[in-house]
């Protein structure tokens, strides 16, 4: 018998083991997101979702002394005071990313253990009443460097990760809860908007949603766009038997001095030309990630417009229109929060440039949250 082929078995062996320990999420009583046209609905009415990301536990075990000491501190605080800090702030969603290699048995970074910490991290959000979106992750932040940059499906052999694979054995875990949502692939960074681009997209992608709904689950599913989630263009059609599909994009602004007109995310225009046409032709749009800090910072010496009136125009947009929201990020020290203790947001209110630290839309998007106004802080 070959190596290849024992440390398939092996892998494989492992999996059943993981498996075992780890019992299926409850049915929760309420919150269960479906899709109805181009709305997302929470129990059954009109939603717009309100979210935060967390990354603290991006990483496996195996894997985390790979990552920035940012992502380790964010796992170390990871718990109850961080889902109450999050329900104050005004968030009735989390993203959780997740990684990736460490759910893929077969692409030489699995890690058996690593199931039931996301298990356990959805199940605790979850009775405190949150939604979460379980993002998969293939990026630096896993601990796991050179995996490919787009939705791959089984074929795909070590070391790099299937996210076919990957969704086979996540789906099943919370197939029976409906307040879960399944973000198919984080950031599809692939650069071209072209046609051979879109197929790989296509492929990927469909790969995952066969393999998820092979497990049995039907919770919704969100499909991100190319260029990491900023382009929703020629999107190809997939398909879904459920008719839970969704999409997701992360309408981050290009940095200051890079002069890319069809990436912009600066303003309606902008905003119109690379998701907004695709939510009015009847898709459900969120956007599953975004926001703005000193590192990427726009103060308008380039000619485009100032962090705060970019963040204004941002979140009057996605209001205007009924798309949902998620901010990055919960757990990383000057996005949302000056530091980790969750007491005092980052602000624009006295935006005097890019250098500053405390810079960003933390209070801004809390009031969004918590009032619906739209006004920088």
């Amino acid at each position: 018998m070959t190596l290849k082929r024992l440390t398939t078995i092996a892998a494989w062996a492992l999996l059943f083991v993981a498996l075992c320990s780890v019992e299926a999420a409850p049915a929760y009583a309420a919150d269960d997101v479906s899709i109805r046209g181009a709305n997302f609905l929470r129990d059954g009415k009109p939603w717009v979702m309100k979210g935060v990301v967390v990354t603290g536990l991006v990483a496996a075990a195996a894997t985390v002394e790979h990552v920035r000491p940012a992502y380790k501190a964010a796992r170390d605080i990871w718990g109850d005071s961080e889902i109450a800090a999050i329900k104050a702030y005004g968030a009735d969603t989390i993203n959780l990313k997740v990684s990736q290699p460490a759910l893929d048995p077969a692409g030489g970074h699995y890690d058996p253990a690593y199931l039931k910490i996301v298990s356990d991290a959805v199940a605790l959000a979850r009775k405190a009443g949150l939604n979460v979106i379980v993002s998969m992750e293939w990026e630096g932040p896993t601990g796991v460097d050179d995996q490919l940059d787009m939705p791959t499906d089984a074929t795909v052999v070590a070391p790099h990760s299937s996210t076919a694979r990957a969704w086979g054995v996540l789906a099943p875990v919370f197939a029976s809860d409906r307040g879960v949502m399944y973000q198919l692939f984080d950031e599809p960074c692939a650069k071209r908007d072209d046609s051979d681009t879109w197929s790989a997209w296509q492929r990927g992608h469909q790969a995952a949603i066969d393999a998820i709904r092979h497990a049995g689950a039907k919770n919704v599913l969100l499909a991100e766009g190319i260029r990491c989630g900023k382009w929703l263009t020629d999107v190809p059609r997939l398909t879904d038997p459920e008719n839970a599909l969704a999409y997701a994009v992360h309408p981050y602004p290009m940095p200051q001095g890079a002069r890319r007109s069809d990436v912009d995310m600066f303003a309606d225009a902008d905003f119109d030309r690379n998701f907004g046409r695709w939510q009015a032709s009847g898709q459900a749009v969120v956007a599953s990630e975004w926001g703005l800090w000193p590192g990427n910072c726009h103060d308008g010496a380039d000619g485009n417009p100032t962090t705060p009136q970019i963040a204004a125009n941002t979140l009057n947009y996605l209001k205007s229109h009924q798309i949902g929201l998620v901010v990055w990020a919960m757990d990383l020290p000057g996005t949302v929060w000056v530091t980790r203790n969750f007491r005092s947001p980052t602000s624009l209110a006295q935006f005097a440039g890019c250098k500053p630290s405390g810079s960003g839309i933390g209070a801004m998007a809390h009031a969004y949250f918590t009032t619906g106004a739209v006004g920088v802080q």
